[in-house]
């Protein structure tokens, strides 16, 4: 089974200039735990998640002195991602996860932005092979 079999095709992306507030706001109402975080040129340049926002609720943030609302996505993603190639076969998509402790990566056909895939997905795939 290849990775473009399961990976979710509309892949919703978020500005690094985006505020913290609206960030959340967004992963809640499409009810996703993070978006890859793309320059105004489309290029990936890093990857946001729940955890992060939670993170900056956390005693190292709130010391900047700083409402929440001045939280900008660059300030809590992490600015490396871990990309795929779209004919890449879920197994050993789901092997780089496991070795570099992440839960969701960019797919890419040459050079394209197509799809993203995170631990439900892999899950998903589990649960409808064991039936």
């Amino acid at each position: 089974m290849l990775i473009a079999d399961i990976m979710q095709k509309n892949v919703l992306t978020v500005l690094p200039g985006m505020n913290v507030v609206e960030l959340d706001a967004l992963l809640m109402g499409h009810h996703i735990s993070g978006a890859p975080v793309c320059s105004e040129e489309g290029m990936v340049v890093g990857m946001v998640s729940k955890t992060d926002v939670i993170r900056c609720l956390s005693e190292e943030f709130v010391q900047l002195d700083r409402p929440i609302s001045e939280v900008l996505v660059r300030d809590i993603m992490t600015p490396k991602i871990v990309a795929v190639d779209i004919d890449d076969d879920v197994v050993t998509v789901a092997r780089t996860m496991l070795n570099l402790h992440v839960h969701r990566v960019v797919v890419y056909d040459a050079d394209q932005l197509v799809g993203i895939v995170s631990s439900f997905d892999m899950l998903r795939v589990v649960v409808e092979f064991k039936g």
